[in-house]
């Protein structure tokens, strides 16, 4: 996608998922801005990152779900 950009300068380089994120956000910021809380819940705080270690830590269905219905955002 970035190749492509840089070969035909468009004015502007967007993923679906983008363009409907900003056009949701436009119409109705607190509903997403709901949405995004609540996906951002989903994910709490890893071992690693409270400087544990936990080789059992396994990710949860709705992280799993969440993670491919926003694929290309963070994964």
């Amino acid at each position: 996608m970035i190749c492509e950009a840089i070969r035909s300068k468009p004015k502007q380089l967007n993923t679906k998922l983008g363009t409907f994120g900003e056009i949701a956000y436009a119409l109705a910021p607190k509903a997403v801005d709901q949405i995004m809380s609540a996906a951002y819940k989903v994910f709490p705080d890893s071992a690693a990152s409270k400087g544990e270690s936990d080789p059992q830590e396994k990710a949860s269905t709705e992280q799993i779900a969440l993670a491919h219905l926003m694929r290309g955002i963070h994964w």
